[in-house]
């Protein structure tokens, strides 16, 4: 039989494997790694093979599967989803690389955008259908307006007694009982002479004189009312607030004097030139409280030591200027000036002559 095979010895072709292909992997270690590479490229080995060798092989029990291969696809399995993690992972980063980056060009789109509308709305107001000029007139009335101011503040340098109870800043009346205002008799004539009213009239220039002394020890001129508000502002039980104000009010009329010069020469530059001038009412605003605390000192010298400062005084100090009290009961030692009245409506004249200082002039003139 061994010779009857042997006769019969071929050389396994390559379809003659193929045929065989099917039990080569049932008994794989039957056969070396040479052999099979050989079978594989059509080659012939020593061992016999023939073409009866399948239903030779059938007789074989197939050889139990290595589990080699079984790992090594477990690990590809876990290798695979490292790698799906990974690239998970890496596409969520880009994602969110991607959304940061267009926040960002959001962010400087809405900037730019923000930056033409303040470019339109600034072209918008300067492509109105007007424009500004200063009125000529009215700028002349600002001017003898403030220059009256300032004559007014500074007049009681002359020293005329015809004209210093209408420019005085305060007014200390005379305080004498009314039944004790009686004329008297000439000794040496006989003659009556009539009740001479002891009235005294402070100007603007005593607080601003007292100041200087006081802070910059510069002698000006003669400060008697200042002086008394700054010795009863450092009496014990004096108001703090009142203290406060009998010694720094002169700082109100300096700022007073500064504000009517500003619209002063800005009301000359806008007669010469073309330039637009702003801002008269503020100043003219400014003058007012300025003027109105000045008036508040005047109305602090009235206060005793200990006594409260009570607003209810303020009516009497603007109303005693014209009429003293008959019994002199209720008089105050120091009431409001002419000369601080006509500051006050002066600096109520320049705010109405500023809403009309600077006038519209349509562009449609040209046409």
């Amino acid at each position: 039989m061994a010779n009857e095979i042997n006769k019969k010895k071929s050389v396994i072709k390559p379809n003659d494997f193929i045929t065989v292909s099917p039990y080569f992997h049932s008994y794989a270690d039957a056969f070396s790694e040479k052999e099979k590479e050989l079978a594989l490229h059509g080659s012939y080995s020593t061992r016999a093979y023939t073409k009866d060798f399948g239903p030779i092989a059938e007789k074989i029990a197939p050889a139990p599967v290595a589990a080699a291969p079984i790992i090594e696809a477990d690990s590809k399995v876990k290798k695979s989803k490292k790698e799906l993690a990974r690239e998970a992972a890496e596409a969520e980063a880009a994602q969110q690389r991607e959304a940061k980056k267009r926040r960002i060009e959001e962010a400087k789109l809405l900037k730019r955008q923000e930056r033409i509308k303040k470019i339109k709305r600034k072209r918008i107001k300067r492509e109105k259908d007007y424009f500004f000029v200063m009125n000529k007139g009215l700028c002349v009335i600002m001017i003898i307006f403030m220059l009256l101011t300032l004559a007014l503040m500074s007049i009681s340098i002359v020293g005329m007694d015809a004209i210093e109870p209408y420019t005085s800043a305060f007014k200390q009346p005379d305080l004498t009982p009314v039944e004790e205002r009686i004329a008297t008799t000439d000794p040496e004539t006989g003659e009556e002479i009539p009740y001479a009213e002891q009235v005294s009239y402070i100007g603007f220039l005593d607080p601003v004189y007292g100041f200087a002394k006081a802070n910059l020890g510069l002698e000006l001129g003669e400060s008697p009312l200042y002086d008394a508000q700054v010795s009863k502002a450092e009496l014990e039980g004096m108001d703090p607030i009142a203290a406060i104000v009998l010694v720094w009010y002169p700082v109100a009329l300096l700022l007073f004097a500064v504000l009517v010069l500003l619209n002063l020469i800005k009301a000359f530059f806008g007669i010469l030139g073309r330039r637009i001038f702003k801002r008269f009412g503020l100043n003219s605003i400014l003058m007012m409280i300025m003027v109105v605390a000045f008036l508040f000192a005047g109305y602090c010298t009235n206060l005793e030591a200990g006594a409260p400062l009570d607003f209810a005084g303020l009516l009497p100090f603007a109303t005693q200027l014209f009429s003293s009290p008959v019994d002199g009961a209720g008089a105050l030692s120091v009431v409001m000036g002419i000369g601080s009245i006509g500051l006050f409506v002066l600096s109520i004249l320049s705010l109405l002559l500023s809403f009309g200082i600077r006038k519209k002039v349509p562009y449609s003139i040209f046409d």
